[in-house]
């Protein structure tokens, strides 16, 4: 949700078990994240930039992306899940 005078938003993300963050912004209080792998967990935080600098950042929570992808068929205009299969040697 939207911070009271905010007018930045930071999300830091980095997948599980890693202590690199990559690092975000935006003025809106949505942002989609690209590129993730698919099951992988991964942890999240936020913070805010106010009239009188940025806030902390939040507690980490935590997420996980799901095995598959979606995809639109246009001339039907309907979104379908498409599960992933990943071989391991």
């Amino acid at each position: 949700g939207a911070v009271p005078d905010a007018n930045r938003y930071q999300v830091q993300y980095r997948e599980e078990g890693f202590t690199t963050w990559t690092r975000v912004s935006t003025s809106r209080t949505r942002k989609t994240l690209r590129n993730l792998l698919p099951s992988t967990n991964y942890e999240v935080r936020f913070r805010s930039r106010c009239p009188e600098g940025w806030t902390e950042y939040s507690p980490v929570y935590g997420f996980s992306t799901l095995t598959g992808r979606l995809t639109t068929d246009v001339t039907e205009n309907v979104v379908n899940y498409e599960p992933i299969e990943f071989n391991k040697m």
